[in-house]
């Protein structure tokens, strides 16, 4: 799914931890699903 990450969005891989990928290289926190 897609969350948004502060200003951006990108892909939430793990929506437990609540991190996403962003370009493939790095990982910004993302909005977690409760």
């Amino acid at each position: 799914g897609i969350c948004a990450c502060r200003r951006r969005f990108c892909l939430n891989f793990e929506q437990f931890s609540g991190y996403c990928r962003v370009n493939g290289a790095r990982y910004v926190r993302c909005c977690s699903r409760r």
